[in-house]
């Protein structure tokens, strides 16, 4: 897709609004890539909020706090990232969730 000056804003716009909602996610409370971008007004639109956070364009913030619907980190398990996100979770007080048994 050709950016546009219309899709800049609109992006530009998500942006914002999806920090504004971050920052708002207090210590030891997690949301889902779902429910921040409904947070920003932005109904739908997680995958958005996904590649924006994937792209860094968020990470002066508590990005970590993010998770996905199920509860569990999206980063894969053994990438540096996904250690870091658990780290910061678990001292805030976040408890894994438990695999189910098959």
């Amino acid at each position: 897709m050709i950016a546009t000056s219309s899709t800049m804003r609109q992006s530009s716009a998500a942006l914002a609004w999806l920090r504004l909602a971050l920052q708002q996610i207090p210590a030891g409370e997690v949301v889902s890539y779902g429910e921040l971008a409904r947070r920003a007004g932005l109904p739908g639109r997680a995958r958005q909020a996904a590649r924006l956070l994937a792209q860094g364009a968020l990470n002066d913030l508590p990005w970590w706090r993010v998770l996905r619907a199920d509860g569990r980190i999206a980063l894969p398990a053994t990438s540096s990232l996904a250690e870091e996100q658990k780290r910061r979770l678990l001292a805030e007080g976040w408890r894994e969730p438990q695999r189910r048994q098959r």
